[in-house]
């Protein structure tokens, strides 16, 4: 059976966080991968994550890759809706997900290793080859094109992540420097552990209750110190992280002001996590202090989101410039072979034109137009419109030509 012709053959199906509950879908993503091929399917990718359960793949015969999802999935209730997308549809939705463009967080990039381990997994199982490498590596190309082009996926759009954007904006690398999380809010430890994950490593741990404080430690891989101590853990910080949240302020203009003055006024990110809050608003009008709230944060990211929505007509143009680039591609490889057939077949005849007129330089070029034209001559005059506008194209030939 002849190789099915992309982007044509191209098909997706399956359900997303627009299309289905996160039940259902978590249900899906325990089977998403297929074990075979299914009759009509030439190649397929299962793809699952929190946000998507789709098949990737393409089809010998037109609907194939539909009738073997329901077939695999058909002890399961049915979802509320299934994508079934076929030639450019389909790739276009490949490439906007890559990109980050579908997701339920516009911009994320966990989705672009996702694809990659997912399509790993079907080459390892034998259930993709060349057609779909063809595809994914378009796919990651226009990712990359959007990732660089584009602010889409350099605006914070959680509190966490803007928390630890502002960490990158104030000291750069974050390995050097040492984190102080006071109290055991979940806020608290949800942000400290972002931080942790973008590179701020060397942690103390204060906590009222010592068996709490040693719980946060182990979470942070860092040291507990006393909350007595806490004059001393502040003058070593470079980022606090409070959220105590019992109602008097923990640090105070009164302490943090002496303390800046031994620090020699090195920056001191500071987050107030707590509700009510932590600390004293007055520390921020000190020199070298950096304070933000929990309302702060959160104003960071609704602008983030706000920046990456913006962001998605330039990325939605690159996706459309690579799905050009995607079919001229396909068609220039298409088109090779019969290219190299034509060279073959003018050499051929050049060379027996130059054997029969070998010194004749005029007379071997009369022969060989006349062997090249022969033929296509023959077929234009059965007046076929199509191959006259055919001949007009390859040619160069203009209207007034006749």
């Amino acid at each position: 059976m002849a190789a099915p012709a992309l982007p044509d053959a191209l098909a997706i199906v399956g359900v997303d966080h627009l299309t289905a509950p996160l039940d259902w879908r978590e249900v899906l993503a325990e089977r998403a991968l297929p074990a075979r091929l299914g009759d009509g399917v030439a190649e397929v990718v299962g793809l699952a994550t929190c946000d998507r359960v789709e098949w990737i793949g393409v089809e010998h015969v037109p609907g194939a890759l539909r009738r073997a999802f329901a077939i695999h999935l058909a002890d399961l209730p049915p979802a509320a809706a299934v994508l079934d997308l076929q030639g450019d549809a389909a790739l276009v939705h490949v490439f906007a997900v890559a990109a980050g463009m579908q997701s339920q967080v516009v911009g994320e990039p966990e989705i672009l290793g996702q694809i990659k381990h997912a399509h790993r997994e079907a080459l390892a199982a034998g259930t993709a080859g060349p057609l779909l490498d063809q595809v994914f590596g378009s796919a990651y190309t226009t990712a990359k094109r959007v990732r660089s082009e584009t602010t889409l996926g350099t605006r914070p759009v959680s509190i966490a992540a803007a928390c630890h954007q502002i960490a990158r904006d104030v000291f750069g690398a974050l390995e050097p420097i040492t984190g102080l999380l006071v109290g055991g809010a979940d806020i608290g430890l949800f942000l400290a552990e972002r931080l942790r994950l973008g590179g701020l490593l060397h942690w103390q741990v204060m906590a009222r209750a010592p068996a709490l404080a040693r719980d946060l430690a182990r979470s942070l891989g860092g040291a507990v110190c006393p909350l007595e101590d806490l004059a001393a853990a502040v003058e070593r910080a470079d980022v606090i992280v409070a959220s105590v949240g019992r109602g008097a302020p923990v640090i105070t203009t009164a302490l943090l002001k002496p303390l800046q003055r031994k620090r020699r006024f090195r920056p001191l990110y500071l987050v107030d996590a707590g509700l009510p809050p932590d600390i004293e608003p007055g520390v921020a009008d000190l020199d070298g202090v950096f304070l933000y709230t929990l309302d702060d944060l959160e104003r960071i990211a609704a602008a983030g989101r706000q920046g990456r929505q913006a962001a998605l007509a330039p990325a939605l143009a690159i996706v459309d410039e690579q799905r050009r680039a995607f079919r001229q591609d396909v068609a220039a490889r298409s088109a090779a072979p019969v290219v190299t057939a034509l060279r073959r077949h003018a050499e051929a005849l050049r060379v027996e034109a130059l054997a029969e007129a070998p010194d004749d330089a005029q007379e071997a070029t009369r022969r060989l137009l006349a062997r090249l034209l022969h033929r296509p001559s023959e077929v234009l005059r059965a007046a076929d419109p199509a191959l006259d506008a055919a001949a007009r194209r390859l040619f160069g030939l203009e209207e007034d030509d006749r």
